[in-house]
């Protein structure tokens, strides 16, 4: 399968890994790395590691041309629109930045602010692995399926996991159109990702966050 990367790919020494704390997203073991499926980036997940010179190695500042780190306010500012029967708030990008990140190649999507300046998320890699997987679908599984668990987390060969996983999908599919109608939302066509519709409910996709012990 194919999955996404933030930062490096080697297995990296885990801080928030605590043989007693068996939180959700807390690593299931103490050396490793977190991956989303290909398609499946929930960035909200990432956010507590972004910051530049953390040892998962995914983002850099943002600096001027001086190579003075620029504030996150600075950026971007917001717009209101005044609607016939609402308003909005959009943010823009402040005009003098503009040719500075083109000039670096930087799509505003990819700037994130810690600590009050901007820094820049770096392109994700992507990678194909075939071994034995941590995630959060075992209750999609039987216990002989399961090698070993921690948490909420069970860890299975890759054969099993996407088992898991299509079980995982259709769950949510027929949760969503049971949903979809009881709104009277009728007009979906046939098979659909239930967490990227269209219209209608969409599901969140934390719970498909995995851990790989050793890439290489």
């Amino acid at each position: 399968m194919k999955f996404v990367r933030f930062g490096g790919l080697s297995s990296v020494y885990q801080d928030q890994y605590k043989t007693g704390d068996k939180s959700f997203h807390n690593p299931p073991k103490k050396r490793g790395c977190y991956a989303f499926l290909r398609g499946h980036i929930d960035k909200f997940l990432i956010g507590s590691t972004y910051e530049p010179g953390h040892i998962s190695n995914k983002s850099y500042w943002l600096k001027d041309d001086d190579g003075n780190r620029i504030k996150y306010d600075d950026i971007f500012y917001t717009v209101e629109v005044k609607k016939s029967d609402s308003i909005e708030f959009i943010s823009k990008i402040n005009p003098i930045y503009i040719k500075l990140l083109k000039k670096q190649k930087i799509k505003s999507k990819d700037i994130e602010c810690y600590k009050g300046y901007a820094c820049v998320l770096k392109k994700p890699k992507v990678f194909e692995y075939d071994g034995e997987i941590w995630h959060h679908l075992g209750e999609n599984l039987k216990p002989e399926q399961i090698i070993e668990s921690s948490g909420s987390w069970v860890k299975t060969t890759m054969d099993e996991f996407e088992f898991a996983l299509k079980i995982e999908y259709k769950k949510l599919l027929k949760d969503k159109h049971k949903t979809d109608k009881e709104f009277n939302i009728l007009n979906f066509k046939g098979r659909q990702n239930p967490f990227k519709p269209s219209f209608g409910i969409k599901y969140n996709k934390d719970h498909l966050e995995v851990f790989i012990e050793k890439i290489n």
